[in-house]
C-alpha cells in the first residue's frame, strides 16, 4: 500500500524558537550571504534531517575539525547524532554537509557570529509581529484581512510558516497477517 504521509516538524513553528532553532537560521543565512546553493536543504540523510546547530556542537565536541578529521571521527559523529547506520555513505555524507553549510559559520569570529545571531533574532521578532498582528486582525474582523496597500502578505507569512512545518513524505507498509495459533 503507498500513500502520503505529513511529517509535522514542530521545532519549525514559530511559537517552537529557541537557541538551536537561531543558531541552524544563523548557519543557514550565512550560507546564503556567501552565495552557496541551498536548494539541498534541509540536508537528509538516511531519512534524518540533519539539525545543522547539532552538527556544529557535536563537531566541537569530538575537538573540532580538524581532530575529527585526523582521528576519522565522523563514524562517532554519526552514531552521537543518531544517523541511521543502515544510512548509505553516513560518514563522507556528513563531512560533505559540514564542510558545505557549517563551516563557513565555524570559521567566523565569535563577534561575527554573534552579531549574525542577533540579526537572525531581530527578523525572527518582525516575522513574528507581522503574524500575530494579521492574527488579530483577523479575529477582530472575523475574516481575513488584507494589508493597508492591498496585498495579502501577512497570510502569506503565515501559509509559509505552515508550509515550513508540514512536510510530504511517500511511505509504504507491507502488511504482513499475523493468525495466532490459540493453544486449548
Amino acid at each position: 500500500m503507498r500513500f502520503t504521509a505529513y511529517n509535522h516538524y514542530v521545532h519549525r513553528m514559530w511559537q517552537r524558537w529557541g537557541p538551536n532553532t537561531a543558531e541552524a537560521t544563523a548557519i543557514i543565512e550565512n550560507v546564503r550571504g556567501s552565495g552557496v546553493d541551498t536548494d539541498e536543504l534541509p540536508a537528509i540523510i538516511g531519512g534524518l534531517e540533519i539539525d545543522l546547530a547539532l552538527l556544529y556542537r557535536t563537531v566541537r565536541s569530538f575537538g573540532g575539525l580538524k581532530e575529527v578529521i585526523e582521528k576519522e571521527k565522523w563514524a562517532k559523529v554519526a552514531d552521537a547524532m543518531h544517523v541511521p547506520k543502515a544510512a548509505h555513505d553516513r560518514a563522507s555524507k556528513l563531512d560533505g554537509i559540514y564542510v558545505k553549510y557549517v563551516l563557513p559559520y565555524e570559521i567566523l569570529s565569535a563577534g561575527e557570529r554573534d552579531k549574525l545571531k542577533k540579526r537572525v533574532e531581530r527578523s525572527w521578532c518582525k516575522r513574528k509581529e507581522r503574524i500575530l498582528k494579521s492574527h488579530e486582525r483577523e479575529q477582530g474582523n472575523g475574516s481575513h484581512s488584507s494589508d493597508s496597500d492591498g496585498s495579502n502578505g501577512s497570510s502569506d507569512d503565515e501559509m509559509a510558516e505552515l508550509d515550513e512545518c508540514i512536510v510530504k513524505v511517500r511511505q509504504q507498509i507491507c502488511y504482513i497477517l499475523y493468525i495466532p495459533l490459540i493453544l486449548w
